[in-house]
């Protein structure tokens, strides 16, 4: 089955029947088609499934009358396909709606759906629905069929609400939301009482595996135009689910059955509950009326009941058969069987008394005059609201009116109840009483005890629990150095075996140390546990180290430090970074007051400093790096001239000295005449110069040298190498 919804908007004011003339010729000619007992009933479980019946329709609704909006009105449309024919049913979803609907009826519009799933405009089939006229429900009045006479009733009843002048329109409001409430229910329980309501069609002309568009629309044109609704039917297919009784309540001389409320809420409307004795032949229906499911806006329940009032240990079956809108009736459920069962209690115990015997408890009691009363249990419990457990290996008879606990002292101060039972297994028990025992042992001292603290001074200590059942609880205890007096923290005894305590972290003191007792309920304390030992947070940083000199021997960096004055620096380490773009890099620990670095190179510039910190992490604040350059105080080798030569022709003279790779340059000095040493000329990867500059005969030239060498050292100069030129003769 295929539906779809079409939205409606409301837009005329509404009237319902009896509101003009002809409400006196309706109502009189009806007065009598029901009883008021009839309706009373009709009415009262109308209320009660209002809620229920609005879910017909779409829930957002709207009612009109004399002007006044409360309810958005629509129309809503099932089908269903049954033994060879496709019905229809549809119902407003309030009372102006159907009132107004009702004086002309409704139009139907079926269409055979083609391959391509549109309707064929050439199989269209009109069918005008209205509410039987008053006069057909005449043969009818003295039947039984209560809901077809509701119907009736609903339609062409007299009207209380109009009775006096006086009364006014909320009155009338109130009456119609009854009748259209008792209205959709008899629809729906009774499929002759939704034909008469003009609410339901049966479409006999039909074929197997063929698909069918119904429209729906009220007859009358005004309303027509603003309320639809199309559905679309596929002939043969019927699917009704199964049904099941889920849960049985064997009470006393009842038994009440539980099924699913909303499983099967879009196919079953109602249902009925059949039995079945055990020597008899089929099942019958137990109920004049189908169960309807309920709804109530101060209650909801997920399930739906039934109680069946029978005779004790007399077995049945019961079986559950749905009802559909439409009126069909699903297969019957999977039989279940049941008995109403004895659930009367027997009397309790008189007399019931408990004294001390040699550390045992010794109870006793008088049995109560219950001709079903087949023994006796006993319940002990360590508190008065705890758990109560049964204690005697086997039933007491029920001429044993007394029972001795010979391990009491387990639980030292334990509580009794003495249980009758009958012979159905029905308990009833007799009042607490609490047994006393001398006590003069203490508990075990507390083991496993542990602690931790984090960095804000909260402290959480944990220990193994103790197992005594008499246990009452823990006291706590600390100090702040082992020796000194330890302090309740508590003053009560804790009930968990964990506790949660604050110190202070600004101290000098970096320990505290705690205990704990075991309590019993006499107050019996344990000796303490053993100590434990935490160590505060620290929270203050270290002083720092600091680089106070240095040397330099033979490339060689010394450095002098003064290391941190707290006692708690626990790593004190010295950093390099190569100047001007090199990283920070750990050179190693501390160890004395000297750290010598010999991997340092000779014209570079380093800068150092000190990172001191503490065993809990707190590192102390850094002083300014210390700059140092290393300077290569080597001396270069000398250069050696080893050759000068005159070239006559050139005008030029030649100087030659021995090549080194390590110096990249050199400088040529000379002199004329004896005169002073003056720069001549930069050269570079040479091991010659030419000079041309004013080379003139009868003067006297000297020449020195001095090489540049790699990392900017410079050499010695040269010993000095000199030519005589001849004058011209």
């Amino acid at each position: 089955m295929k539906s779809c919804w079409i939205g409606l908007v409301p837009g005329s004011k509404v009237l319902y029947p009896g509101s003009g003339a002809n409400d006196t010729i309706y109502s009189n000619y009806f007065r009598n088609i029901t009883t008021e007992k009839l309706m009373s009933k009709y009415i009262l479980i109308g209320c009660f499934l209002w809620l229920f019946l609005k879910g017909f329709g779409q829930t957002d609704t709207m009612l009109v009358v004399e002007g006044i909006d409360t309810l958005r009105p629509n129309i809503s449309m099932i089908g269903s396909h049954h033994n060879g024919k496709n019905y229809l049913r549809w119902a407003p979803n309030n009372a102006s709606l159907w009132f107004a609907a009702s004086s002309k009826g409704y139009i139907i519009d079926r269409y055979i759906m083609g391959n391509n799933f549109l309707p064929d405009t050439n199989t269209r089939k009109s069918v005008v629905i209205k509410p039987w006229p008053i006069e057909q429900f005449r043969p009818y009045l003295a039947s039984d069929e209560e809901n077809l006479l509701a119907a009736g009733q609903c339609l062409y009843g007299v009207w209380e609400s109009t009775k006096e002048a006086k009364t006014n329109i909320f009155s009338r409001v109130d009456e119609a939301e009854n009748r259209y409430s008792i209205a959709m229910l008899v629809a729906d329980m009774d499929s002759l009482a939704s034909r008469a309501l003009g609410l339901s069609w049966i479409d006999e002309d039909v074929r197997a595996g063929q698909n069918y568009l119904y429209f729906l629309k009220p007859a009358s044109d005004s309303l027509a135009a603003l309320y639809s609704y199309a559905l679309s039917i596929e002939a043969g297919l019927e699917t009704l689910p199964k049904l099941a009784i889920d849960t049985i309540e064997e009470k006393e001389k009842a038994i009440t059955l539980y099924w699913e409320k909303y499983e099967n809420a879009e196919y079953y409307t109602a249902y009925w509950v059949e039995r079945k004795g055990k020597n008899e032949p089929s099942f019958k229906r137990i109920t004049k009326d189908p169960i309807v499911p309920a709804s109530s806006s101060d209650f909801e329940s997920f399930v739906v009941s039934f109680q069946d009032s029978v005779a004790n240990y007399v077995p049945y079956e019961y079986r559950l058969i749905g009802i559909t809108p439409f009126g069909f009736t699903s297969a019957p459920s999977a039989p279940i069987s049941a008995m109403g069962r004895d659930r009367t209690p027997p009397q309790v115990v008189a007399e019931f008394t408990l004294v001390e015997e040699d550390a045992t408890l010794l109870l006793t009691w008088k049995a109560p005059k219950d001709k079903e009363l087949d023994h006796f249990d006993i319940y002990r419990a360590l508190k008065i609201d705890g758990f109560y457990e049964k204690i005697n290996p086997k039933p007491l008879a029920v001429t044993e009116l007394t029972f001795r606990d010979i391990n009491p002292a387990i639980l030292k101060s334990p509580y009794y109840m003495v249980a009758t039972v009958d012979t159905a297994g029905n308990s009833n028990f007799s009042v607490k009483l609490r047994g006393f025992l001398r006590d003069t042992i203490a508990p075990a001292p507390p083991v496993g005890l542990k602690g931790t603290i984090d960095s804000l001074g909260v402290v959480r200590l944990t220990w193994d629990a103790n197992l005594e059942p008499d246990l009452e609880g823990y006291y706590i205890y600390y100090a702040n150095q082992i020796d000194h007096q330890f302090i309740n923290l508590t003053g009560y005894p804790v009930r968990n075996n964990a506790y949660i305590d604050t110190v202070t972290l600004k101290t000098l003191t970096e320990h505290v140390y705690y205990k704990v007792t075991a309590a019993d309920q006499f107050n019996h304390i344990s000796r303490f546990s053993e100590a434990i030992e935490i160590k505060r947070p620290d929270t203050i940083p270290p002083s720092p180290a600091q680089i106070i000199d240095y040397t330099i021997e033979d490339q060689t960096l010394i450095l002098n430090i003064q290391g941190s004055l707290s006692k708690d620096a626990a790593n004190q380490e010295v950093y390099r970074k190569l100047l001007p773009s090199g990283e920070w890099e750990l050179l190693g620990a501390l160890n004395g007051n000297k750290f010598i670095d010999k991997s340092v190179s000779p014209q570079a510039t380093y800068q150092y400093r000190m990172k001191t910190m503490d065993d809990d992490g707190n590192q102390a604040k850094d002083h300014e790096a210390l700059t140092i350059t290393i300077l290569d105080k080597s001396i270069a080798g000398q250069p050696i001239l080893t050759e000068i030569l005159h070239d006559t022709l050139k005008k030029a003279i030649e100087i030659r000295w021995k090549n080194d790779p390590a110096a990249p340059q050199s400088i040529i000095y000379r002199s004329i005449n004896n005169g002073p040493f003056v720069t001549l000329w930069k050269s570079k990867n040479a091991a010659s110069f030419v000079d041309k500059d004013n080379v003139v005969a009868g003067r006297t030239y000297a020449y020195k040298i001095k090489h540049v060498m790699q990392g900017g050292k410079i050499s010695p100069l040269s010993q000095a190498l000199s030519i005589n030129l001849k004058p011209k003769e």
